[in-house]
């Protein structure tokens, strides 16, 4: 029994050493990249802190520090970018009730390894519907952000100031984009530079799109050329980044579907088969080799999911 234990916490230890591996992996890649992009960009210390990588380390030392706690800032993050309004403490508390809730229920099935499986597939579920929260609001933000800039541009044009040009976009956009400006619109009015608010806005809401238009105004603002000039040239560069973001989807669908059928193939094929023909699938779920068989499979299969999906992950 001792020996059992042992082997599930060692598969536990290992398929959490490989999330978190990829995990460290995939920021290290953005903020390389985006240092690139800086030093492309010829920006200084101070007007690069915008340029940010879009990991939860980035997203949290892009809010207002609220808390000297890593974990809290980075869920504070998660918070604000999916537009809910929920504290730090209450969703760190219902992670970890759902981590215990999720445990509990299957320690009197499943052994000590595989309890912990579950309990962290509990506590991931908020987390992960955080996460599509966010995917969602930003999405919404960043169709939006196009037709901004032309309002922006007319309204430059038609000889506003950019501080009025964007209480005006502010009153005319729906959520998230129109939230988004008037908050900005306010911490001008209290005393924030423009430039500092915009790129308060990019922290806030990491699309890189949204990262043009803080250049195009840090620009604007040390040189004091056009920006109405300036944006006229940034909007064709967005709706084109986004296109081609639209077309690696299209071609990366097959991969990423691949991932998730394959991955999801295995379990349903032994839901099938634990219905037609229960005894064929009872050593999995009641003989000690069985089940380690079944942990380690169900820790490989994961594993595959991770790595297929970071194979099928295309950076430019």
């Amino acid at each position: 029994m001792d020996i059992e234990r042992t082997l599930s916490v060692i598969v536990f230890t290992l398929l959490m050493a490989t999330a978190i591996f990829l995990y460290r992996g995939k920021v290290l890649a953005v903020t390389q990249k985006d240092r690139r992009v800086s030093h492309r960009l010829g920006l200084d210390t101070q007007a690069s802190t915008f340029v940010r990588a879009r990991s939860l380390e980035s997203e949290s030392d892009a809010l207002p520090v609220t808390s000297s706690n890593p974990f809290a800032r980075i869920l504070e993050a998660m918070i604000d970018q999916a537009g809910v309004t929920l504290s730090p403490a209450v969703l760190a508390i219902t992670i970890t009730v759902s981590f215990i809730v999720g445990a509990a229920l299957s320690i009197a099935y499943l052994n000590l390894g595989g309890a912990l499986m579950v309990g962290l597939v509990f506590g991931t579920a908020p987390v992960v519907y955080l996460r599509v929260l966010r995917r969602s609001r930003l999405r919404q933000f960043g169709q939006q952000l196009p037709y901004v800039l032309d309002l922006l541009r007319s309204a430059l044009e038609a000889g506003h100031t950019l501080l009025r040009a964007l209480q005006l976009a502010s009153e005319n956009t729906p959520d998230p984009m129109g939230g988004e400006l008037h908050r900005t619109v306010e911490q001008v009015q209290v005393g924030i530079s423009l430039p500092e608010a915009l790129e308060g806005i990019y922290r806030r809401i990491p699309e890189e799109e949204l990262g043009l238009l803080a250049i195009a105004v840090r620009i604007q603002a040390q040189v004091g050329s056009s920006l109405a000039e300036i944006l006229r040239h940034v909007t064709p560069g967005v709706r084109t980044r986004q296109r081609l973001q639209q077309q690696l989807k299209v071609l990366t669908a097959q991969s990423r579907a691949s991932a998730i059928i394959v991955t999801l193939l295995p379990f349903i094929v032994l839901g099938v088969f634990a219905m037609i023909r229960p005894g064929y699938a009872a050593p999995l779920f009641h003989d000690p080799t069985g089940i380690k068989l079944l942990e380690t499979a169900v820790a490989l299969d994961v594993m595959a999911f991770i790595v297929m999906r970071k194979i099928g992950r295309v950076d430019y």
